[in-house]
């Protein structure tokens, strides 16, 4: 099986606002969704992952801005692409292979898409 795990541990919301997410949250990508991710962006409820009620988590490669790197999307890769011993290992990562530019290594960014509700990543 495909798996990522993404583990949530604290959330902090804005004084006006109620947290509906009941914490700890692991996310689990259990699937390619390919198609949905076109769009350089992995979000929780896609994938096999359970979508988190008051939160909206986003994963994707950024620019030195933290903008979605252009061209990007979310794939699977297995174990041998990434160079991995462990045969049930596979990952969600961008593609196709981003490469290195004047402005460096893009970055992987995970965040929640409001400043106003924000979470702890415990673990990956």
């Amino acid at each position: 099986m495909k798996k990522i795990s993404i583990f949530l541990l604290a959330i902090t919301i804005s004084t006006a606002q109620f947290a509906q997410v009941a914490l700890p949250v692991t996310l689990n990508f259990s699937a390619d969704a390919a198609a949905t991710w076109s769009d350089g962006i992995a979000q929780d409820g896609e994938g096999g992952s359970s979508k988190i009620s008051g939160l909206d988590i986003q994963i994707f490669a950024a620019n030195s801005s933290f903008a979605v790197l252009p061209g990007a999307t979310m794939i699977w890769h297995n174990n041998s692409y990434l160079s991995s011993s462990d045969g049930t290992f596979s990952g969600l990562t961008p593609g196709p292979d981003v490469p290195v530019t004047n402005n460096g290594v893009p970055a992987m960014v995970i965040r929640s898409t409001s400043t106003a509700k924000n979470f702890s990543l415990a673990a990956i």
